[in-house]
Formats: structure tokens, C-alpha cells, sequence
């Protein structure tokens, strides 16, 4: 049992040599009156080194090389491999919650440095979306930021993103750090609630079937204007249910009119007359 369980622990993460041989004994045996048996060609012939180590015996049938085990101890083998691969999920997803905590962590200083002009985080925005427009794993990620960006539109009220951290986790540990710098770092949203310490899984207990979300709160200094242009640089799709309204203020200098009529011509304005105004605030 115990090589098996060492040999599944290293298909799981990744050995293609273990996955093979794991795949080889599932594909290419069958349930016998004798037992569950493996058939070996001469091309497989090396597997039999490692049948005898997993306990399977060889025996004599017809000039074909056969290795029997017992039909109790495959099914032994069947549920520790389902444990393992339990155990190996829980393990991952520690792995990857800790990966988050400590990308949060690390951040913290570097969001309060120089916050970006709107040019220079609009044009990281545009090189994120580059490496990540075709990637599978990102598309929660991208579809739930769209609907952020989207829902604080014309509002008020600064709004928040309350977020499973699956959004964060799925996609693997090196984007889980991309991720964190672009809404820390690039977009300047605020961690209002953070669920790191709950939601660690322990190797022997049953993982939390509600943690709590990630709470982001949307950057202050971003106006209409920009989540606009940012929104230029993304897809269409979108989520719209995580998100709410706080209570804190936004400018109303930040918003545009939520009539697209009056937003029309508060543009136009701003475009035409903007560069006249700076030119009067210098004399």
C-alpha cells in the first residue's frame, strides 16, 4: 500500500512517469476469476518490476506475461488512491491560500508608494490583458474585475467587491501574485475584509464550506473617466451580483452625469475647455 500511495502522490504532482505507470495498471488491467490482472507485452515488460513492488504475482497463462492481485487488495489500492487524491487537493489549496496571504502581504508596501497616472496604469492594464486574454483560468477573474469597474460607474458611493478567493486561487500560484499586484498595485483597490486565516485548510479536517470573501474596495482617486478607459483595455463580459455600495463618499468631481446626453457634452467640455483652464491655474 505504501508504494502505491508514494507512487499516486507523484502522478498528482506532476511526475509524467508516475502518471504513466498509474495509468498503464488502471488501463490495461481487468477483473479476472483470479483477481484484478495486468497483462504485459514485451514493449511493457519493465512494468514488471513494479507490479511485484505494488504486490501484484506473476503467474503462467498461455506464453503471456500476467500479474494477478488479489480483488480485495485492488480495491484497497482504488480507495487509497481516492484518498490520496483527497488529501492532495486539501494540500494544494493550503498551498495556494497561504501563496495568497503572502502576495497580500508583500503588497501592502508597495501600494502605498506613488500611485500611477491614469496613462501608465491604463497602459499596464493593456499589458496584463495581453498575457492574460487568452488564458482559460483568467476568465472569472477578468469577467468579476469588468463588473466592478462597471457597477461603480455614475455612482456616488465608493463600491466594494466581495470575492470568493477561488476567483484568486484557481488559476495556479504565479498568477494568483499577477493578479494581487494588478488590484493592489495598478488599480489601487483597498483589502477592506481579508478571509486568510479561516480559510486554511487543515490536512486532517474537512475544508470550511462557506469562507468568508475577499472584500475590495474600489480605488477613491479613480474617476468615471478612467474606469472607462480602463474598461476599453477589457472584455465585455462581465458578473454583476458581488458587489455593493459602502458608505463612503466618492468626489463629484470623480463622476460623470449617468444620462449619456450630459456625459456626452460634460466630455466634450472637459476636452475642449480642460486645456485652457490648466493653462490659467499656471499664470
Amino acid at each position: 500500500m505504501e508504494a502505491w500511495e508514494a507512487l499516486v502522490a507523484k502522478a498528482f504532482d506532476g511526475d509524467s512517469d508516475a502518471n504513466d505507470v498509474v495509468l498503464f495498471i488502471e488501463g490495461c488491467g481487468q477483473t479476472t476469476t483470479d483477481g484484478y490482472t495486468v497483462t504485459l507485452n514485451e514493449a511493457s515488460s519493465d512494468r514488471a518490476i513494479t507490479l511485484t513492488q505494488l504486490g501484484f504475482t506473476k503467474v503462467d497463462h498461455e506464453q503471456k506475461q500476467q500479474y494477478v492481485l488479489p480483488s480485495a487488495t485492488w480495491a484497497a489500492l482504488v480507495d487509497g488512491k481516492r484518498l490520496a487524491r483527497t488529501q492532495w487537493h486539501k494540500r494544494k489549496q493550503q498551498q495556494l491560500i497561504q501563496t495568497l496571504h503572502d502576495a497580500l502581504a508583500a503588497t501592502d508596501g508597495l501600494q502605498s508608494s506613488e500611485p500611477l497616472d491614469n496613462t501608465e496604469r491604463v497602459a499596464r492594464v493593456k499589458a496584463f490583458m495581453q498575457q492574460h486574454a487568452t488564458n482559460v483560468g483568467s476568465i472569472p477573474f477578468l469577467r468579476g474585475l469588468v463588473g466592478f469597474l462597471t457597477f461603480q460607474l455614475y455612482k456616488p458611493r465608493l463600491a466594494q467587491w466581495h470575492m470568493d478567493t477561488s476567483v484568486l486561487t484557481q488559476n495556479g500560484p504565479e498568477t494568483i501574485v499577477q493578479y494581487v499586484l494588478l488590484l493592489k498595485t495598478v488599480l489601487g483597490f483597498r483589502v477592506e475584509a481579508s478571509p486568510m486565516d479561516a480559510a486554511v485548510i487543515s490536512m486532517t479536517d474537512e475544508p470550511q464550506q462557506d469562507t468568508p470573501d475577499l472584500v475590495w474596495r474600489m480605488n477613491a482617486s479613480l474617476t468615471d473617466e478612467s474606469l472607462l478607459q480602463l474598461l476599453r483595455q477589457l472584455p465585455s463580459a462581465q458578473t454583476s451580483h458581488p458587489f455593493t455600495l459602502t458608505a463612503c463618499a466618492r468626489s463629484s468631481s470623480a463622476m460623470l452625469p449617468s444620462s449619456p446626453l450630459l456625459r456626452w457634452i460634460l466630455l466634450v467640455f472637459r476636452r475642449c475647455f480642460g486645456p485652457w483652464k490648466a493653462m490659467l491655474d499656471l499664470k
